[in-house]
């Protein structure tokens, strides 16, 4: 199964993660200090991810009342039928 991309990817979280690959092979093939470098790239990673995260949530805080779970959708429907229902009673009565 494919999975689909949903925007560009991310360069700077990219180089981050390959030189962090870069530390780790140098940490085995050289000397263990390395794996500071490999620690030190992985936390700006994160803080890269994390960042773009709440870039996202603020963006989508505004289409809050558009999105909804489908049972609170489902519930919708039946109290806008309801409303329906009692307008055209009204209306033809």
């Amino acid at each position: 199964m494919l999975l689909e991309m949903k925007s560009k990817p991310n360069y700077k979280v990219v180089f981050y993660s390959l030189l962090a690959l870069g530390f780790i092979a140098l940490t085995f093939l050289v000397d263990w200090l390395f794996i500071i470098g490999a620690v030190a790239l992985t936390f700006l990673n994160q803080k890269e991810l994390n960042k773009n995260k709440k870039i996202n949530k603020k963006k989508k805080k505004g289409d809050e009342s558009l999105e909804c779970h489908p049972h609170q959708m489902l519930k919708h429907w039946v109290v806008l039928d309801k409303h329906v229902k009692k307008i055209q009673r009204l209306r033809f009565h």
